[in-house]
């Protein structure tokens, strides 16, 4: 059995976890607190795919994507980083707890398709994480706790990136606002 058929018989959060090792600075990178990961690049890139194909068959980066999706990590786009740039968070996947991946599971949750009968994953409405202290309820272990404050800190992060979305629409708006009373006025 050769090198890349070990590799594309593991999990794909294990494969996730040696991509995010060796990803090259210019491609992508862990948060300085290891609760998420950034990628730099268009995941449809020929960059992209360059690291792709040696850990996957399926080599596109849309592929890639819906992979994170199916295990239940969350998308963001953080601030102070370039417009393409994406981050993707689970409470399971942190750098600095390594064996926490075995618990990442791919979501089973299945309907079928009314016109072809074929079964199709469902998607849900609203992709966010969350965490309520009674998932952790009665157990103080490190890995928990820094489990707990790490999906917490991804949370936090993709909230703020949505506020300073927010904040920069609400600005422009104002300034059309302006614009249109400036405008108005001169009649």
């Amino acid at each position: 059995m050769s090198h890349m058929d070990v590799e594309n018989k593991q999990p794909f959060p294990l494969k996730l976890a040696k991509i995010t090792q060796a990803l090259d600075r210019d491609i992508g990178y862990w948060s300085a607190d290891g609760t998420y990961f950034v990628i730099l690049v268009d995941v449809k890139s020929k960059k992209f795919y360059n690291v792709l194909k040696d850990y996957f068959s399926a080599k596109k980066g849309d592929t890639f994507v819906r992979q994170l999706h199916f295990y239940g990590f969350s998308k963001f786009e953080p601030a102070g980083l370039p417009k393409r740039a994406w981050a993707f968070s689970h409470p399971d996947f942190l750098r600095d707890y390594p064996e926490r991946i075995a618990l990442i599971k791919r979501k089973s949750s299945k309907s079928t398709s009314a016109n072809t009968g074929d079964v199709v994953p469902k998607r849900s409405k609203r992709r966010r994480m969350s965490v309520s202290s009674s998932d952790y309820e009665g157990d103080d272990s490190p890995a928990v706790v820094a489990t707990a404050s790490a999906a917490t800190t991804a949370h936090l992060h993709a909230l703020e990136a949505k506020v300073k979305r927010m904040e920069s629409k609400m600005e422009e708006m104002s300034r059309r606002i302006s614009e249109m009373k400036q405008d108005v006025s001169l009649f």
